[in-house]
């Protein structure tokens, strides 16, 4: 690696070393005439910014330059909107200012409104600013669900993932379109908000998530927000399981060397993380039963 630049030494010096080479690599993923840009921003930010937080920036960033996120997904049937349709745009405007009926959740990045006009499906609608922050896309969103879903589609014994329609992706507006799945998440029911199918059995239900991760996790898809996020996992009216929320999830290449999953050098990922995660809301879950239901 070329000797840095002031600029450059100066940004080092603010993230500890190891984090440092992360985010340095990140940079470098970008074309040459943006690297100093960034580096620039990179200075300007706030110290206390976390390098979790601005990796995932930066990863949004280089997938917002790329251009094979809409083709795969065009490839493969999924509409992809650049520019709202008015029928759309009108569509969330009204869900949004509706009853409180109309939205299914939110979360810290978005919230899920059920469409009035065609039902079955719904809308996951990204905070504008929140997107901003993250530099986060739809279209990479989408990308990641749509290739999830693919992974387990057909398979018996696994969790399924909700099928992506459609997305929107431009500064007004940034939602996608999904089957909508009749259920309710974890967290409702780890809340009291809401109840388990009369016949539910936990050991199937946490199997077939087991079986589902297991089988992203070996194709290197990583959901990551499973471990802190009941909500991301829905319990459907027959008790089967839903995974939900690909807003964090990372796509990974496999090393052989390492025999992990490695997005950045010096760091990878494994199964034991989302396993992790599964193993944890079970416990949770297993927990709220026995305390009120004996």
């Amino acid at each position: 690696m070329s000797e840095r630049t002031p600029i450059e030494s100066r940004v080092a010096a603010q993230i500890e070393s190891a984090e440092g080479d992360v985010v340095e690599y990140l940079i470098e993923q970008f074309p040459a005439a943006l690297q100093q840009r960034l580096y620039d921003e990179i200075e300007e930010m706030n110290e206390t910014e976390s390098v979790s937080h601005l990796s995932t920036k930066l990863i949004n960033r280089r997938f917002a330059l790329s251009s094979k996120g809409s083709e795969a997904l065009a490839a493969e049937g999924v509409d992809v909107v650049h520019e709202y349709p008015y029928a759309i745009l009108k569509h969330i405007e009204h869900s949004q200012s509706s009853a409180q009926e109309n939205r299914l959740g939110n979360g810290k990045n978005g919230e899920v409104i059920a469409s009035l006009n065609q039902p079955g499906t719904c809308y996951k609608v990204l905070y504008l600013e929140r997107a901003k922050e993250l530099a986060a896309t739809a279209a990479r969103e989408a990308l990641l669900q749509h290739q999830a879903g693919e992974v387990l589609k057909g398979k018996s014994g696994v969790a399924r993932v909700p099928a992506v329609l459609r997305y929107v992706d431009n500064k007004d507006l940034r939602a996608i379109q999904m089957e909508q799945i009749d259920g309710v998440n974890l967290r409702q029911i780890i809340d009291g908000d809401a109840q388990l199918p009369a016949d539910f059995d936990i050991h199937v239900f946490f199997e077939e998530l087991q079986n589902a991760v297991e089988l992203l996790n070996v194709t290197g898809i990583f959901h990551r927000d499973l471990i802190n996020n009941p909500g991301n996992v829905i319990v459907d009216k027959d008790g089967k399981p839903w995974i939900i929320d690909f807003g964090t999830a990372l796509r990974a290449s496999f090393n052989q060397e390492s025999g992990t999953y490695q997005l950045l050098p010096g760091g990878s990922w494994t199964k034991s993380y989302d396993m992790a995660g599964v193993a944890k809301l079970k416990r949770d879950l297993q927990a709220f039963i026995s305390k009120n239901h004996g």
